[in-house]
């Protein structure tokens, strides 16, 4: 039996109480890259006692009003073109940052951030380690307004595997990573690592051209190590304060 279309509840989003919808955590259209003929999808869990699960449908809880929902469908319609009109990898070295011209600051910057706000405030183990504390609600008021802030405010810094340690068709749910005192949240899914950092003084984080930028260039890292060291490099880089 299918859970029911709405329920009544207070929006995470507005703070009004009514109907709110059973929304998906992540939107639909990022797990499409993953499904296979039957429309299935390999997940990959942060806690090492989960083994890979599968996905055939993206993971919903109740949300947000209709209201709130329309208003974050504007963002979700724009990145959902961006992503899949992105350049084509393949061709570069690890190593490389591929740039992908013209992509609209606000709309894309306030996706990026919806996407770890939403996984804040979800309920569901795999998106436990996301904890925005303090930051959720100045997240949610940046959203609701379509505030995309600073680059570095929230920013996310989006990446690709190549070789033996690609995650090619795989969703990862959220880990954390504490980095020169800012905290750090990733996932993966669209065949891309996407990176944030969240801290009160995230003026002062290195690597500040890694982010999308107000002119709209929006850089895509490519790198060859697994899963595992392309973080432990990302960590070493981001200490030693060079850009990337």
């Amino acid at each position: 039996m299918s859970k029911r279309q709405e329920a009544y509840g207070l929006c995470k989003l507005c703070k009004n109480e009514g109907q709110v919808r059973h929304s998906h955590i992540f939107p639909e259209f990022l797990y499409e890259r993953s499904y296979d003929e039957k429309h299935r999808a390999i997940s990959i869990w942060p806690q090492s006692y989960h083994n890979e699960q599968i996905l055939q449908k993206g993971l919903r809880e109740y949300l947000l009003c209709q209201g709130c929902e329309t208003h974050l469908s504007v963002f979700e319609r724009y990145a959902a073109e961006v992503l899949r009109n992105l350049p084509s990898t393949a061709a570069h070295s690890p190593g490389d940052i591929v740039w992908v011209p013209g992509v609209d600051y606000r709309k894309f910057k306030v996706f990026q951030m919806s996407l770890l706000w939403r996984a804040s405030i979800a309920r569901q183990e795999a998106f436990a380690a996301v904890q925005l504390g303090a930051h959720e609600d100045r997240v949610r008021r940046l959203i609701q307004s379509g505030n995309p802030g600073r680059p570095w405010e929230y920013g996310c810094l989006l990446g690709t595997l190549r070789g033996p340690g690609s995650l090619e068709g795989t969703i990862k749910f959220p880990g954390k990573l504490r980095i020169e005192g800012h905290f750090t949240y990733h996932f993966v899914c669209w065949d891309l690592i996407w990176f944030y950092v969240v801290s009160s003084h995230a003026s002062s984080f290195p690597g500040q051209g890694s982010f999308l930028s107000e002119d709209g260039a929006l850089p895509i890292m490519v790198a060859s190590e697994t899963w595992d060291s392309f973080l432990t490099r990302i960590g070493q880089q981001l200490k030693r304060g060079g850009a990337l």
